[in-house]
């Protein structure tokens, strides 16, 4: 608590004097024994508890760390879509090809999935060709699978030149065409 003297002069606090002489600076006076005697304030820390309390920057990273996974779960469930599998008027068509000895086993696979357009061809034709060979391609007529969770497979090979190549399946459903992708590695 502080008081004030007489002569306006003089401020009295519990822990120090303040001393005005007319005109000049404040000087204050300071009784250290007055300030140790008096309670200790509050520590900020022993306030804090927790993990993130104490230390921002870990909640920033932490925080950066969620958003960076959130985006790449939206860019990958999303955004990148493989280029081996389509759904198309009502069918899902997926695309596998391995290396075999001097062959690629290619197969189509083509699921009805139950959103089928009633006015669809029941065939459909595919030409399965490799990115570095024109001479390389196999012709095939399919059928659409009448029931919803069946299965069409189309069977292929051709033939390989042991490099790293890009079999492509160009699938033709009356005036639509549709292109799978899927590439194979030499091993």
């Amino acid at each position: 608590m502080s008081r004030q003297s007489e002569d306006n002069n003089t401020i009295k606090h519990d822990s120090f004097t303040v001393k005005k002489k007319r005109e000049e600076k404040i000087i204050f006076h300071y009784d250290r024994n007055e300030r140790l005697s008096m309670p200790a304030a509050p520590r900020r820390d022993s306030m804090k508890r927790g993990i993130f309390k104490g230390n921002r920057s870990l909640l920033i990273l932490l925080l950066d760390i969620i958003v960076i996974l959130i985006l790449m779960f939206i860019f990958f469930r999303f955004l990148n879509r493989p280029s081996y599998k389509k759904t198309e008027q009502g069918f899902q068509f997926e695309l596998e090809a391995f290396p075999y000895a001097d062959n690629i086993l290619v197969s189509l696979y083509v699921k009805k999935t139950g959103k089928a357009g009633k006015s669809l061809d029941k065939t459909f034709k595919v030409e399965f060709y490799t990115s570095t060979s024109s001479e390389n391609r196999e012709t095939l007529n399919g059928s659409f699978p009448l029931e919803p969770e069946k299965e069409t497979i189309l069977r292929s090979k051709l033939s390989w030149s042991g490099r790293d190549e890009t079999v492509t399946a160009s699938i033709t459903i009356g005036s639509k065409v549709v292109v799978l992708k899927k590439n194979v590695k030499k091993k």
